[in-house]
């Protein structure tokens, strides 16, 4: 990529398709993130509520919830890792890595 005329249509389409996909990849990572941040607060706005004027019933739903939120919530592909931004970061790193070893074979 670095030996290419930045000027051709070849290379214009490789690094808008790079972009968007590194964009899709963003997206995903950042909700996942946001979904993580999000479910630690719900504990604590449960807490903040009026739980005591409620009714027992509520007051055993509230408190099952307050269990369940206590776990972190992770949005994650297949299991096999979180999309967070700690995630993001890892897949620019590895994949930068990746072209930088591409380009001193291909020398």
């Amino acid at each position: 990529m670095s030996k290419k005329n930045p000027f051709t249509v070849e290379f214009c389409s490789y690094v808008l398709y790079t972009g968007c996909i590194m964009f899709q990849i963003f997206c995903y990572c950042w909700y996942g993130n946001e979904l993580r941040l999000k479910g630690k607060e719900v504990a604590d706005a449960i807490y903040n509520s009026d739980w005591v004027m409620s009714t027992q019933s509520d007051r055993r739903n509230l408190q099952f919830l307050m269990r369940i939120s206590q776990k972190e919530l992770t949005l994650s592909y297949h299991r096999i890792f979180s999309l967070n931004l700690d995630a993001f970061t890892w897949i620019l790193k590895t994949s930068y890595s990746s072209f930088n070893i591409l380009q001193t074979a291909s020398i």
